[in-house]
């Protein structure tokens, strides 16, 4: 068989940035394509030097001819590329994964709306980015699939919860307030001061971007978390690698995603823990009902630091309900693996 012609453009992962949801969802989604074993690809990482890899896009799109065009990136950048490419009017069939929730809270940026409408197929993450650009494009061109995560046969583990055990949480997201770590750190001091005692233990996992005051807050998180001795600052030193990562996840009772973060849409760190089978204390974010339910998740308001106190205290108070959302979070993983994200790209006449 004939192996079709793709070229990809993504920011992928490098070894400075490789803790954000875009490189890593790009990342999966180029690595489920290879799988097929059907493509060959000439690949525009954006991680990389721009200026160059804009040239590079051009000349490879001038001169070479590809049957489909994949781009996986933000709506801004994404755009941008498509609007590159549509100058040079060729006539491939064009994908647009749009990592992120879609326009909201970008409005003010520079986005070629008229050039992902001459796009074959929008592939969106949530409901709520569908409808908000249900006037924009083509009802037919939309298809909703949140996230992906590579297939690994990885049994629950179940625990003994004994009542007044203390609890193993987790963070596992980009140390950044938008996140919504300050408000944790806050919130698992106040009841471990309330309790006389620790009943929550948390580490700190994830990876901090250049810019100033993250800088700032890193270093700030880092002396409260030295400063408490129930309170671990991992940095980048636990990050996916592999099925061995998932098995030292298992070792947590749950994670907590207090997100604040406006764009929040189908965070990568949710499907990591799905995968694990650890349950999640999340965020109401704008789109959580399309990834969460109170069957496998505990869910706090979003931005209410009282809500997330009296969850917390819940979960350490009913722990016995763990294990049956350990099991049922993991049943959630199987819907967004890259064979689902395979057999979803068969149904959109890519494959």
């Amino acid at each position: 068989m004939k192996k079709k012609k793709i070229l990809f453009i993504a920011s992928l992962p490098t070894k400075k940035f490789n803790f954000d949801g875009e490189r890593n969802k790009s990342r999966d989604i180029l690595n489920a394509l290879k799988q097929t074993g059907r493509y060959r690809f000439s690949i525009i990482d954006l991680s990389k030097n721009k200026i160059f890899q804009m040239i590079k896009l051009i000349v490879l799109h001038l001169f070479r001819k590809f049957d489909y065009i994949f781009v996986s990136k933000c709506i801004v950048g994404g755009s941008l590329a498509l609007h590159i490419i549509n100058k040079i009017n060729k006539h491939e069939k064009k994908y647009f994964y749009i990592v992120g929730n879609g326009d909201y809270g970008l409005k003010d940026k520079h986005i070629y709306y008229d050039d992902i409408k001459i796009c074959d197929h929008i592939i969106i993450e949530s409901e709520e980015v569908k409808q908000s650009f249900i006037n924009l494009f083509d009802l037919d061109k939309m298809h909703i699939f949140p996230c992906l995560k590579p297939y690994y046969e990885l049994d629950v583990v179940t625990k003994d919860y004994k009542p007044n055990q203390p609890l193993k949480l987790i963070y596992f997201s980009r140390i950044n307030p938008d996140k919504g770590l300050g408000d944790l750190l806050e919130v698992v001091i106040k009841i471990n001061s309330k309790f006389e005692k620790p009943i929550l233990y948390l580490d700190v996992s994830g990876g901090v971007s250049n810019e100033p005051g993250i800088k700032e807050f890193n270093e700030k998180v880092m002396k409260i978390c030295e400063s408490h001795s129930y309170l671990n600052y991992l940095g980048m030193s636990l990050r996916i690698n592999g099925i061995e990562s998932y098995k030292q996840l298992q070792n947590y009772d749950l994670h907590v995603f207090p997100s604040r973060f406006k764009q929040e849409c189908a965070p990568g760190s949710i499907l990591d823990m799905f995968l694990a089978g650890v349950p999640t204390l999340s965020a109401k974010f704008p789109s959580y009902s399309g990834l969460l339910s109170e069957n496998d998740s505990f869910l706090f308001e979003q931005n209410n630091l009282d809500d997330l106190e009296a969850k917390l205290i819940y979960v350490y108070n009913n722990s016995y309900l763990l294990n049956e959302k350990r099991i049922n979070s993991h049943s959630e993983y199987y819907k967004y693996t890259d064979k689902a994200f395979i057999s979803f790209l068969k149904g959109i006449n890519l494959y």
